[in-house]
C-alpha cells in the first residue's frame, strides 16, 4: 500500500488556509464520508503508474491524478496484494478461506474494496475512472453513495465508484452475499489458520474447471460472483426492495443514495458508444466553468469502461484513439479560444500598468502582462518567486521600438524587469547565447537609476536553451535542451548559469546543478512559454513523461502561455465541423500535414487533470498568437484573501510599480 501525496507540500500554513476554505465550503451540509481516496492494484502503485506508459494497459496517468487533482486535501491510498492480505487477516479472517477460493485476481479486487469502505470509508474508485471535479457536494449528508450504469429505476449498480462512512453495515451484507455465491463451498470448511488438505484441493479442482469455462461465461461468473450484479442484490436486500436509482434511501438513520445512469461518475450507458466519445472529447465544455461561484455539475467524473480484466480483443479501441484525441484537440481550441467556462479564476489585483489598455480580451502588444498579482506578492513575501521566461530571440533580434515585433519573437520582457523590482528572481532561456536585447538595456538603465532599483530586487539570470528537439547544428560548449530544463525544474544556481556576460557554463554541469537545486528551498515559480511554437510539443513532451518527472509544473504558480495558433484555427475553419474532418478518410487528413493543434488536448489534461490548473488570462494577440493564463489550485488564494483580506504591504508594492 502507498499513499500518494502528489500536492505541493506548502507548508503548515497553506494547509490551515485551505482547511479554513473547506469548513467553509461545507457549512451548507455534513461530510459524513472520510476524505480518502482508496484505489487497489494488486502489483503495487509503482507497477500501476507504470502499466499507464503501455497504451495497451487501458490505464493512463491523467487519469489516476485527476481525482487527486480536484480533491487536494483528500488523502490517497493505493492497496496493494500485502496491505489487502494484512487487512484480511487482521479485520475479516472469516473471509480469508473465500477471498483464496477465488480464482480470478479481478474477483479478489473486487471484494477487496468492500472491505476497505467498511475499515476506513472513503470513496473507492477503479483505475479506469477520471474525475472532473471536486466530489463533496455529490456526497454531502450521505452515509453510502452508489451509482447506477442501467438505465431505469430499477437499473444495474456498477462497483467501480463508490464511497461511505466507516463501518457502514451494507458493505457486511455484500461480504455475505458474496460467501453466498463464492465458487466453492469448500473454502468454509478451511481452518483457522489456513486451508485444510481438503479445501485446497477442491480449489485446485475449481481452478482447473474455470480455465475450461467458455469466455462469455467467465466474465458472467465474476459479475455474478463478486461485481456488479452481487452488489446490485445486495442493496437491494439492505433497503427492502423498491426503486434504487436516483433514490435516497433511510435505513436505521444511515441516508444511502443510488445516483442514476446520467450523473456522477456514469454520464453514459456503456454501451453508447456516441454518448461516452462526447464527454471524452468535450467534457470541459459539457461541464462548464468550474470556480467556487458556479454550481457542482452533476456529472462528477466518468467511468471509461477499460475492461482491462478480461481478454476482450482491445485493438479497435486502440484504433480510434487517434481520432478521438484529434476531436478532443479540435475542443480544446474552442475551449482555449472561446468558450467562457475557461476565465475561472478573477484576479484581485493586477500589474498597474497593465491595466493601461491590456485586459483579459484585449490584443494590446506592448506592456507587460497582465499577471495575477497575488500570487506574485505572495512568493516575494516569502523569498521564493521566480520567473522562468522561454522566448524564441536573443540578444540581436527583435529591435527595442518595434513592439509587435517583440511579442511575435517572444521578446518583450517588460514583464520581468517590473518583477524583477518586486524581488523576483529572472531566468531568460533562448537560443541565442546572451539574454534578449531589451533586457540587456533595460536592465542597464535601471542599473544606472537609483530612484528604481532597490536593494531587495531579484537577479536576472541566462541559460543558453535549445528549444527544438533534435539540434540541427554542432555547438561547443553544447547549449541546455528545453525539454530537459523544465523536466530537471529550471531552479539553477547563479554560479552555474551566465550572468549577463559572464562565460557561458557547460550544459551538463547545470543540467546537474539544476537536478541538485530541486531539493533545496521550495520556489514558486512563474513559468512563460513565448517560443515561437515550441510551446506546443514542450507541453506535450511533459504529458507524454512519466508525472514524476514533471518537477517544474508541480512548483509553478503562475503559467503563461502564448500559441502560435493562426494555422490551427484557418484548418478548424476550413474542416467545417469536427464530423466532417473525422469522416474524411486518414489519407485526406494527412494530406494537410502536421497538424499545429495536436497535442492541446494534452495540454487540457495536463493543467486541469493533473496539475490543477485554472484560467484566468486570454488574450488574441496579432499574428494569430492566442496568450493564455493559469494559477495553480486557485481555492488556496481564495482562502487567503478570507483569512487575510487585502494586504497594505501589497498595495504598497504595486504602487511603487505605477510610481
Amino acid at each position: 500500500m502507498r499513499t500518494t501525496a502528489r500536492a505541493p507540500n506548502r507548508g503548515p500554513a497553506w494547509h490551515a488556509l485551505v482547511l479554513c476554505w473547506l469548513m467553509a465550503a461545507q457549512a451548507a451540509g455534513t461530510l459524513r464520508v472520510p476524505r480518502i481516496l482508496h484505489r487497489n492494484y494488486m502489483a503495487g502503485a509503482e507497477a500501476l503508474y507504470a502499466a499507464t506508459q503501455d497504451p495497451h494497459s487501458g490505464f493512463k496517468a491523467h487519469w489516476l491524478a485527476s481525482c487527486k487533482t480536484h480533491n487536494p486535501m483528500w488523502q490517497e491510498i493505493i492497496w496493494d496484494e500485502a496491505a489487502v492480505m494484512t487487512l484480511i487477516q487482521e479485520d475479516f479472517p472469516w473471509f480469508l478461506p473465500t477471498f483464496l477460493s477465488y480464482p480470478k485476481l479481478v474477483q479478489r479486487s473486487d471484494v477487496t474494496r468492500y472491505m476497505i469502505l467498511y475499515k476506513h470509508g472513503g470513496v473507492y474508485l477503479d483505475a479506469d475512472v477520471e474525475c472532473y471535479s471536486n466530489l463533496e457536494a455529490s456526497l454531502q449528508n450521505k452515509d453510502l453513495v452508489l451509482n447506477c450504469e442501467y438505465p431505469g429505476q430499477q437499473g444495474q449498480l456498477h462497483n467501480a465508484a463508490m464511497a461511505s462512512a466507516p463501518g457502514h453495515p451494507f458493505w457486511l451484507v455484500v461480504l455475505k452475499e458474496a460467501i453466498q455465491r463464492a465458487p466453492a463451498a469448500a473454502a468454509n470448511n478451511a481452518a483457522a489458520g489456513g486451508l485444510s488438505a481438503v479445501g485446497s484441493n477442491m480449489l485446485q479442482g475449481l481452478q482447473h474447471l474455470w480455465e475450461r469455462t467458455p469466455f462469455h461465461n467467465k466474465v458472467n461468473a465474476v459479475l455474478r460472483s463478486t461485481g456488479p450484479m452481487m452488489v446490485t442484490a445486495a442493496y437491494q436486500a439492505y433497503i427492502g426492495g423498491g426503486p434504487m436509482c436516483g433514490r435516497s434511501v433511510n435505513v436505521d438513520g444511515r441516508i444511502n443514495h443510488a445516483y442514476e445512469l446520467g450523473v456522477w461518475f456514469t454520464p453514459c450507458f456503456f454501451r453508447d458508444s456516441d454518448c461516452q466519445r462526447k464527454w471524452v472529447t468535450q467534457h470541459f465544455l459539457l461541464s462548464g466553468s468550474r470556480s467556487e461561484q458556479q454550481p457542482q455539475p452533476a456529472v462528477s467524473g466518468i467511468h471509461h469502461y477499460s475492461a482491462s480484466w478480461t481478454d476482450w480483443d482491445h485493438s479497435d479501441k486502440q484504433q480510434q484513439e487517434a481520432a478521438v484525441s484529434r476531436e478532443a484537440a479540435l475542443r480544446a481550441l474552442e475551449f482555449f479560444s472561446d468558450a467562457p467556462g475557461f476565465l475561472q479564476y478573477n484576479c484581485t489585483s493586477e500589474l498597474p500598468t497593465a491595466q493601461q489598455g491590456s485586459s483579459k480580451g484585449s490584443s494590446h502588444v506592448g506592456g507587460p502582462i497582465p499577471l495575477c498579482m497575488e500570487y506574485v506578492l505572495d512568493a516575494v513575501s516569502t523569498h521564493s518567486c521566480t520567473m522562468v521566461s522561454v522566448l524564441a530571440v536573443g540578444a540581436g533580434e527583435a529591435a527595442v521600438g518595434d513592439m509587435q515585433q517583440q511579442h511575435l519573437a517572444g521578446s518583450n520582457v517588460s514583464t520581468e524587469l517590473l518583477l524583477k523590482q518586486l524581488g523576483c528572481h529572472i531566468i531568460t532561456v533562448t537560443p541565442d547565447k546572451h539574454p534578449p536585447q531589451p533586457l540587456r538595456v533595460l536592465q542597464a538603465s535601471y542599473a544606472g537609476n537609483s530612484s528604481s532599483s532597490s536593494s531587495e530586487a531579484g537577479t536576472i539570470q541566462h541559460v543558453h536553451g535549445l528549444l527544438r528537439a533534435v539540434p540541427e547544428y554542432d555547438e561547443e560548449p553544447p547549449v541546455v535542451s528545453l525539454q530537459s530544463l523544465l523536466q530537471l525544474d529550471a531552479r539553477i544556481p547563479q554560479q552555474r548559469v551566465q550572468r549577463m556576460d559572464q562565460q557561458q557554463q557547460h550544459s551538463v554541469t547545470a543540467a546537474a546543478a539544476a537536478a541538485s537545486a530541486v531539493k533545496k528551498a521550495p520556489i514558486r515559480y512563474i513559468l512563460r512559454l513565448s517560443c515561437d511554437g515550441c510551446e506546443l510539443p514542450v507541453m506535450r513532451h511533459l504529458f507524454e513523461s512519466p508525472a514524476e518527472l514533471n518537477s517544474i509544473l508541480t512548483k509553478v504558480e503562475l503559467l503563461i502561455v502564448d500559441l502560435q495558433l493562426s494555422v490551427a484555427m484557418q484548418e478548424a475553419a476550413a474542416a467545417g465541423s469536427i464530423q466532417a474532418r473525422n469522416q474524411q478518410s486518414p489519407s485526406q487528413q494527412s494530406s494537410k500535414g502536421s497538424s499545429s493543434i495536436d497535442g492541446l488536448d494534452a495540454v487540457y489534461n495536463l493543467l486541469y487533470q493533473q496539475h490543477g490548473f485554472a484560467g484566468f488570462l486570454r488574450q488574441h494577440l496579432p499574428g494569430g498568437v492566442l496568450r493564455l493564463g493559469w494559477v495553480r489550485h486557485p481555492q488556496r488564494m481564495q482562502a487567503r484573501q478570507t483569512v487575510f483580506g487585502d494586504s497594505m504591504h501589497d498595495e504598497q508594492l504595486l504602487s511603487q510599480l505605477a510610481s
